[in-house]
């Protein structure tokens, strides 16, 4: 896998696992193949696409379709319900991502500049994934809308919250 290829994950024997009623001591190696593809691939690129997952392809067409027409909108509707630190569910973009923090002492920078977009990035020691510790890094063009959980009072969550939305 390179990474600027998306890689792409059969799910199946997870699909099958989840779905079999008889408990196990053990997890197939099937199934702790796929767990090491997915780790792999969130090491290395960052995300990455699932096949044989068991949703409807209509499902599935239909949540791209309202993604496109989310997130083709005017960034003002879209923010109408951004995330706080109160609310932490909703519209979330770069400006709202990019915060800065202080240089991190190894950087050596030439540029002068004192702050880094801070994004997690792999310790130097260990395979393990800090969010805390800044890097240089190109801007995060990400756009995000989460919904939160179905039952706010089971998960003790505030009650999801949605911005006026048309079709475009």
């Amino acid at each position: 896998m390179t990474s600027t290829s998306i890689p792409v994950i059969d799910i199946l024997p997870l699909v099958n696992l989840a779905a079999d009623p008889t408990p196990t001591k053990s997890i197939p190696d099937e199934a702790q193949n796929v767990a090491l593809q997915i780790a792999e691939a969130c090491q290395t690129v960052g995300f990455f696409a699932i096949t044989n997952h068991g949703v409807d392809h209509f499902v599935v067409n239909d949540a791209l379709s309202a993604a496109r027409d989310f997130f083709s909108l005017d960034s003002t509707i879209k923010s109408a319900v951004s995330m706080t630190e109160t609310y932490p569910y909703g519209y979330e973009n770069y400006e709202s991502l990019g915060i800065h923090c202080a240089r991190n002492d190894d950087d050596h920078s030439s540029s002068g500049s004192n702050n880094v977009l801070c994004r997690g990035n792999k310790n130097k020691n260990s395979n393990a994934i800090s969010a805390t510790t800044p890097q240089k890094l190109a801007p995060d063009s990400k756009e995000t809308f989460s919904i939160g959980p179905i039952n706010p009072l089971k998960s003790k969550m505030p009650p999801r919250q949605f911005p006026p939305f048309t079709s475009p």
